[in-house]
């Protein structure tokens, strides 16, 4: 997926995709040009509103809920974000 920016859509998309295929069978590879949103992308760590759209059932399979100096952020479970890679692509 080109053009991931912070990872947003990627990271709502992949719980859907799970809903067809098993987790063994995807792997996401997803490029950008800007490295500042790439490191946001890698964190996994975002505002719950941008989760909120996803299916509780999702929520709760893939996310974290943020606690503390967290709160109010939801974060992406490890074993999703091991099946996405955040690179750096320049187009020419």
């Amino acid at each position: 997926m080109s053009g991931c920016s912070t990872g947003e859509r990627s990271l709502q998309h992949l719980p859907l995709c799970c809903l067809r295929v098993t987790l063994k069978t995807i792997y996401y590879n997803c490029t950008d040009i800007d490295t500042r949103v790439l490191e946001t992308a890698r964190s996994g760590i975002y505002p719950i509103e941008v989760v909120q759209t996803l299916d509780i059932s999702l929520l709760k399979k893939y996310f974290l809920k943020g606690k503390d100096q967290y709160d109010g952020y939801a974060k992406v479970k490890n074993f999703l974000k091991e099946k996405i890679s955040f690179q750096s692509s320049e187009f020419a």
